[in-house]
């Protein structure tokens, strides 16, 4: 145990000091109902404490784990659960073999500290925590807040003097202060303090058995992040109050299992504000700032598809917020997109959502941190917000002040290689870069292009097309401006769009087209959509389609005589699709252009230049 050192863990709470990096034993372990968490009895060869481990973002998992190791931590931090003091770790790392010990033959720490509270120092912070708050918070009420569509501002009053409780004992009601990943349904008694991370609309809902509002809301400390739910009443008397970045103090929440089908945060569990729930603003400072753990932008291009990265950058571009309509379901979304850029001259797009992108006002030039950023893997690198990201403006780290002065003398002139276009060739497929990069029939074939479910595959191809089948290449869509969906004819002869509500006297084609293209090397299936088809065909569906009315023969001749037998350059997505259960590779064509020959000739002249014949 050469790696121990008595007093270690007395010293944690006596200079209320987590710091420090620190060796221990564990001598106990019992793991617990939430995958991969452990509770922990451990020993610095004098004392012994409670320990707890959860799967966090530091540390997925406890590798290679073995009772009676030595182990090493430099992430930890005290908590008090149920009266009992705990060291929560972040991370362990391994050492190696330790000695086997009785669990009797140390010093139990809790029961020294209980017999001598005055030595510690962390048991007083937690009891001048609740001091300033009884003195200095006053309890929040709120009236109906108005309409989603107004723009509330923060009200914070004292609460109603019909109430039976002044603020001061209401505030004495905060006892037991746990972490967020320690809230568990077991626990009858606890409180938090905690920051909003994420607040969303209020949505209402109406059928059969119910009809009511609600609004949602993240909460975060430095272990985590839970859900929060407010339905009717406490909706109207909670939405004005919770705001962005604000912190406070909460008891009495309903404790629920989390319904992963409405929330994509980790914890098991999620909170739904009640009558009986208590809450007061805090301190900023009585809640540990948001923890990062920055990538460069120049590793994101080696990381997987669909990972959550935190990432700091200065904002280079500032797009307008958008609106749209999903296809698949028909709902309305709001997109906003912001490129940023590091020190590593990196420029990556950064997708932001809805409310997010709705408020969204930073200038160019501001540095920003985004924790949880989704990498997405479309054209290339880019990154998208969920609910659980942050993104914190002029985050008071010293690497925001590093980057910030790097970008002001240097940066805002410098050229950047933007991963959205550089990992997946150039937009331009005539491009040298972009013909070199070229695969063959064979080869996307050999490379089983595709095949991975988790992330679609792009790549470049040159062949010539053989084949276009005649039969449904278009099909008749809704007439409106910023509208495609399918149209019914009605039995007055119109057409119908069931989104838009509206008859139209004739549809507006629009092709979804299936062809077969060749290369030296072998044959392939692919989808065109509407604007890939068109750039392909040379005329829109609509004409396509009167030509093929006048007769099969007429359309024959103008498809060979326009496009069959012809090489083009194909942008092609590759990706796993399920059909009757089986699954198959779906080749949809992004982009195609025609054939320059004399860029083709002078790319293919410095490759023989290469060979020094």
């Amino acid at each position: 145990m050469e790696h121990l050192v008595p007093d270690t863990l007395l010293k944690i709470f006596t200079n209320n000091d987590t710091s420090q990096p620190i060796y221990f034993q564990i001598h106990v372990a019992k793991s617990l109902s939430e995958p991969g968490k452990k509770r922990l009895l451990i020993n610095d060869s004098k004392w012994c404490v409670n320990g707890i481990f959860k799967p966090n973002e530091h540390q997925k998992e406890l590798e290679n784990f073995k009772k009676f190791n030595i182990y090493y931590s430099d992430n930890y931090h005290l908590a008090t659960v149920n009266s009992k003091n705990f060291i929560i770790f972040n991370t362990l790392k391994n050492i190696g073999d330790g000695p086997t010990v009785d669990k009797d033959s140390f010093q139990n720490l809790e029961h020294y500290l209980k017999d001598h509270p005055e030595i510690n120092k962390y048991e007083k912070s937690l009891n001048l925590a609740n001091t300033t708050t009884n003195n200095n918070h006053p309890t929040t009420t709120h009236s109906p807040s108005p309409s989603p569509s107004t723009n509330p501002q923060s009200t914070i009053t004292k609460q109603n003097n019909n109430s039976s409780t002044t603020p001061s004992n209401i505030s004495s009601k905060f006892k037991c202060f746990i972490t967020i990943d320690q809230i568990s349904a077991y626990q009858t008694q606890w409180s938090i303090k905690a920051r909003v991370s994420f607040k969303g609309d209020i949505k209402t809902w109406s059928n059969a058995r119910s009809s009511g509002k609600l609004f949602s809301f993240n909460l975060m400390d430095e272990t985590g992040q839970i859900k929060v739910t407010c339905f009717n009443a406490a909706a109207d008397k909670y939405f004005d109050i919770i705001q962005e970045n604000k912190a406070f103090y909460i008891t009495k929440a309903r404790v629920g299992v989390a319904n992963k089908k409405f929330s994509n945060l980790s914890h098991a569990c999620e909170l739904t504000f009640e009558n009986e729930t208590i809450l007061e603003p805090c301190e900023d400072e009585a809640v540990a700032p948001i923890k990062f753990n920055f990538v460069k932008l120049n590793e994101l291009a080696n990381l997987e598809n669909n990972a959550y990265v935190d990432v700091l950058g200065i904002i280079k571009e500032v797009g307008e917020n958008r609106s749209f309509t999903s296809k698949a379901t028909g709902k309305e979304f709001e997109r906003r997109d912001i490129v940023i850029v590091d020190e590593t001259q990196t420029a990556i797009n950064v997708g932001l959502w809805n409310k997010t992108a709705r408020d969204f006002n930073l200038d160019v030039g501001t540095p920003i941190a985004i924790r949880d950023a989704k990498i997405n893997e479309f054209n290339g690198k880019q990154l998208t917000l969920v609910f659980t990201s942050i993104i914190v403006s002029n985050p008071n780290v010293p690497e925001a002040y590093k980057l910030k002065g790097w970008y002001d003398k240097e940066g805002s002139l410098g050229n950047y290689t933007n991963l959205r276009s550089t990992t997946t060739i150039s937009n331009n497929l005539s491009s040298k870069d972009s013909i070199l990069e070229r695969l063959t029939i064979k080869a996307v074939n050999e490379q089983k292009l595709g095949y991975d479910a988790s992330k679609p595959d792009f790549f470049t191809l040159k062949a010539s097309v053989s084949f276009i089948r005649p039969e449904n290449f278009s099909y008749p869509a809704c007439s409106s401006t910023d509208c495609s969906k399918k149209v019914i004819q009605q039995s007055d002869g119109t057409w119908r769009c069931e989104k838009c509500s509206l008859n139209f006297p004739t549809p507006n084609h629009r092709y979804i087209m299936t062809a077969s293209i060749l290369d030296e090397t072998g044959q392939m299936w692919i989808n065109l959509f509407n604007e890939q088809a068109q750039t392909l065909i040379g005329v829109d569906a609509n004409k396509l389609l009167e030509i093929k009315e006048k007769s099969p023969t007429a359309l024959k001749n103008y498809l060979n005589d326009k496009v069959l037998y012809k090489e083009y350059a194909f942008r092609i997505k590759a990706s796993l699709d399920s059909y009757n259960g089986q699954d198959r590779v779906r080749f949809q064509v992004l982009s195609l252009s025609n054939i320059d020959p004399s860029i083709e000739a002078d790319v293919l002249a410095e490759q023989i230049d290469k060979f020094n014949f």
